[in-house]
């Protein structure tokens, strides 16, 4: 993100202009693909779209602060990144069944 500025932040700005805009069919790639990841873990359907919004949350968050400088103590972001998967992937785990 940092070698290429307000890409990330236009993406997320852009609207597909209808069902055979190439935006379309790249959203649902990425959708598709974050479904199939969540598959793995069981996930009761009516929560799935709660862990959706989690994740994209969570990594828009992550990528903005890190974006703008805004990890500024001195610890390796790429550490805290795994850590942070770490922690969703035992949080995604225990809703095994989770009704």
């Amino acid at each position: 993100m940092k070698e290429h500025p307000g890409r990330y932040a236009a993406g997320n700005a852009a609207r597909p202009a209808g069902p055979g805009d190439p935006l379309t069919a790249a959203l649902d790639r990425v959708l598709a693909s974050w479904t199939a990841m969540l598959h793995g873990y069981r996930i009761d359907p009516g929560q799935e779209i709660h862990a959706l919004r989690m994740l994209r949350t969570m990594l828009h968050g992550f990528a903005t602060l890190e974006a703008a400088d805004g990890f500024r103590i001195d610890s390796d972001v790429e550490d805290s990144f795994t850590w942070l998967i770490d922690f969703v992937d035992r949080g995604l785990r225990s809703l095994d069944g989770f009704r």
